[in-house]
């Protein structure tokens, strides 16, 4: 039976009375995926083991936020043990961001963890951009599934003599865009989209980040590909704004910076979501400085959502006790005029990683261990040293996290990670205009990170399709979903299928099409794993080609 893990059952209260044979409440042991993971399987379910049993109450209470920070529908499955898996009912897409809250009330500490999932085999490569134009000037977008068909949607802003309105764009699934007739009122010259479920009803909202206007306001997500109302969260002049789960509640949170643009004092605002999805009033904390830009991670590693704030040389980090309290804990020195941050591990590590960029020197990589002390790593050369906005995704398919360095003149640069570095660049997307931000994500269903760029000069949004990799198919045969890890991988990798699965044979192929291994045909687990084992193979990438009597399928693995 499907159900949405945002509900809250009555029982609850009985959960925390003494009479319950529990002796405490259970931690958490382990996730899979794991945290900060970039390459986590699609169609795998999520899998939290306790370290005692859970009853189907206490695991309907974890909340599971998808792409745009939607609440996932999943199937709970074993429950009344201690490992509970949770089946999505729709796979992840390619390069989408998860985050998972195990809320205090079934786990002592709770936990909210992040992770990635993987993206196809893209070659990192890309043509001549498709240009659409809906808007005037549409610097500013949001991406997300705004009408729930499974597929990305773009908005963004329209400047005209009768205001600023937000304007829908709706893919057909083949990276083919159609405006929406009608357009959403937004506050004036805003500074940020959001697409995000902050009513809870699975729907992505619009929020709109004040620019001229203080307002930062909400608008109504009807699942259907348009939004209705406008309602005032909070007014601050420029803000800077982020949102989580900040008090692993299973409700999204808003947190707001002054910006550069205005006078002392600064604040922290946090506005915590509500039951009735809405935020509740600001908790506001002084800062020394205006913040240029804003991450989020849980970079200690303690299972709460931390703050990473760029200002004009540093790096600050402000860590959360899990009631969504923040204090100032570290300080790191970067480049002058730091404008853009991002994070992910970028090392594959199993830590958060940060890059920043500047409007005058090299953006920079700077490396985490699991505590509030970070250190840089690599200056990332740029051709243009103003960059204004940086972003992340794994655009070759090969496991790690690349970076896009977006600046003036209309360039974004594409910097490919080999093994936690970052390749001096010779792959650019250049446009008439200036680009304001780039974004990678899967538009046209071909599984690979495509790219979109919002331009501050022209009437046109620049969608840049990603050149997938040609491999030889057989004719007549189905294609079998498998999704695999980890990746880059070491003495062996998991085959995830359907359990249902046939007797299943593996071939493995070097970068020249040879055959270097054959594996026995095998009958894949009851949870459709498949073990292979790479013990034998020399560092390299390879061609996993899993085959059964209809169908058929080839995926690419890193070994070391």
């Amino acid at each position: 039976m499907k159900k949405s893990i945002f509900c809250r059952f009555s029982m609850l209260a009985s959960l925390l009375l003494p009479s319950i044979a529990w002796a405490q409440i259970p931690s958490v042991v382990s996730t899979q995926p794991a945290a900060n993971a970039a390459n986590a399987p699609r169609i795998s379910p999520i899998t939290v083991t306790f370290s005692q049993e859970i009853s189907a109450e206490a695991a309907a209470q974890v909340s599971i936020f998808g792409g745009g920070l939607r609440l996932v529908d999943t199937n709970v499955q074993s429950v009344g043990s201690t490992a509970v898996r949770f089946q999505p009912a729709r796979s992840f897409v390619p390069g989408e961001n998860v985050s998972v809250t195990i809320p205090a009330t079934i786990a002592n500490p709770a936990k909210v963890y992040s992770f990635t999932a993987a993206a196809g085999t893209g070659t990192g490569s890309f043509g001549f951009p498709t240009t659409v134009r809906p808007a005037n000037r549409p610097g500013i977008l949001a991406i997300g599934d705004v009408d729930n068909d499974g597929d990305a949607d773009v908005v963004s802003v329209e400047r005209s003599l009768e205001g600023t309105f937000a304007q829908v764009l709706l893919n057909n699934g083949q990276g083919q865009f159609t405006a929406q007739a009608t357009s959403v009122a937004v506050v004036d010259y805003p500074l940020a989209l959001y697409l995000v479920d902050l009513t809870g009803d699975g729907k992505l909202d619009l929020m709109t980040v004040g620019g001229y206007q203080d307002d930062i306001t909400l608008s109504t997500g009807t699942g259907i590909g348009d939004f209705i109302g406008r309602q005032v969260l909070a007014s601050d002049k420029f803000p800077i704004t982020a949102i989580a789960d900040f008090n692993a509640d299973g409700l999204l949170d808003v947190v707001i910076f002054t910006s550069i643009s205005n006078m002392p004092p600064y604040t922290l605002r946090v506005l915590l979501g509500t039951q009735a999805g809405g935020l509740g009033p600001a908790i506001n904390y002084t800062i020394d400085q205006p913040a240029h830009g804003v991450a989020i991670a849980d970079v200690d590693e303690d299972g709460a959502i931390d703050l990473l704030v760029l200002t004009d040389d540093s790096l600050s980090l402000y860590r959360n006790n899990g009631r969504a309290q923040f204090s100032l804990d570290n300080v790191l020195q970067v480049n002058r005029s730091s404008g853009s941050l991002v994070t992910g591990d970028f090392n594959n590590d199993g830590h958060i990683d940060v890059v920043c960029s500047g409007f005058n020197a090299n953006t920079s990589l700077i490396v985490g261990n699991g505590t509030s002390h970070m250190q840089l790593a690599q200056n990332i050369e740029t051709v243009t040293n103003t960059i204004t906005h940086v972003a992340t995704g794994d655009l070759d398919g090969d496991g790690d996290l690349d970076l896009l360095a977006t600046g003036g003149r209309g360039i974004t640069q594409l910097f490919i990670n080999d093994k936690g570095r970052f390749l001096p660049t010779t792959n650019f997307l250049v446009g008439a205009e200036n680009y304001q931000r780039a974004y990678a994500v899967d538009f046209n269903g071909d599984k690979a990170l495509d790219i979109v760029t919002g331009n501050s000069g022209f009437d046109g949004i620049d969608f840049f399709f990603n050149k997938v990799a040609v491999l030889p198919v057989r004719t007549g045969i189905a294609t079998l979903p498998v999704s695999l890890y980890p990746n880059p991988a070491h003495d062996h990798l998991i085959l995830q299928m359907p359990s249902t699965a046939n007797k299943v044979g593996v071939e493995i192929l070097n970068s020249l099409g040879q055959r270097v291994a054959l594996l026995p045909a095998s009958y894949p687990s009851a949870s459709g794993n498949l073990v292979v084992p790479l013990s034998t193979l020399a560092a390299g990438m390879y061609m996993i080609r899993v085959i059964t009597g209809n169908a058929i399928t080839t995926q690419r693995v890193v070994v070391e």
